[in-house]
């Protein structure tokens, strides 16, 4: 959740695809959805959680997107709550 709290919070960002395992996945969507949802509020931005069976439990890709769908790289979060 941090990691999406942060990567939520870039200037730019418009979308965010979290790729996990499985389980993280069930847990992300079950379990924390609300806060997901606040994020995507707060931050107007967009959050997809993508499951990859066939990578190690410590997997977590974040990638961050702008408006025409680039991907954003290497940009400080430093998004204001307004």
């Amino acid at each position: 959740m941090r990691l999406l709290m942060t990567t939520a919070s870039r200037e730019k960002a418009s979308s965010i695809t979290a790729d996990v395992t499985e389980p993280a996945a069930n847990y992300l969507n079950n379990r924390k959805r609300k806060e997901i949802s606040n994020l995507e509020d707060q931050y107007n931005v967009e959050i997809r959680i993508n499951v990859w069976t066939d990578v190690g439990p410590e997997h977590v890709s974040l990638r961050c997107f702008d408006e025409i769908g680039s991907e954003i790289k290497n940009i400080t979060p430093v998004r204001s709550k307004n």
